[in-house]
């Protein structure tokens, strides 16, 4: 358990800083804010967590087996991601440039968290 600690308590933290931001979004900028927010952030928190559970399962595999499970987890992610962004561009019509760059952002800052902290556990 102790292995899944590090990510755990750093995609929780991030969580809610990005929880906080969206909250200061929506009351300081409102015409910034969309209300597929929440949505986006909960798909992110569930989407890495699963990738970081599932890739930390196996560590103390051999590195030939953990390449290995990276890149599958990492294209079942780039997937998932993929279907979502299609989803919501086909069923919402407005304010695509915005959703992309908010998509864009949460990937970045998931992706920096959930890495470093699975190189360093």
């Amino acid at each position: 358990m102790s292995l899944y600690r590090k990510p755990l308590i750093n995609i929780s933290i991030t969580t809610l800083f990005l929880i906080v931001a969206a909250i200061i979004l929506h009351r300081r900028f409102s015409y910034l804010y969309l209300p597929v927010t929440p949505p986006l952030i909960g798909f992110f928190l569930f989407l890495y967590l699963g990738f970081s559970f599932l890739l930390l399962r196996k560590k103390k595999d051999k590195t030939a087996r953990f390449i290995n499970r990276f890149i599958l987890l990492t294209g079942v992610k780039f997937f998932l991601l993929f279907v979502f962004i299609l989803l919501y561009l086909i069923l919402v019509k407005t304010n695509n440039a915005l959703f992309l760059a908010y998509v864009l952002v949460l990937y970045t800052v998931y992706s920096l968290v959930t890495y470093s902290s699975i190189l360093s556990a």
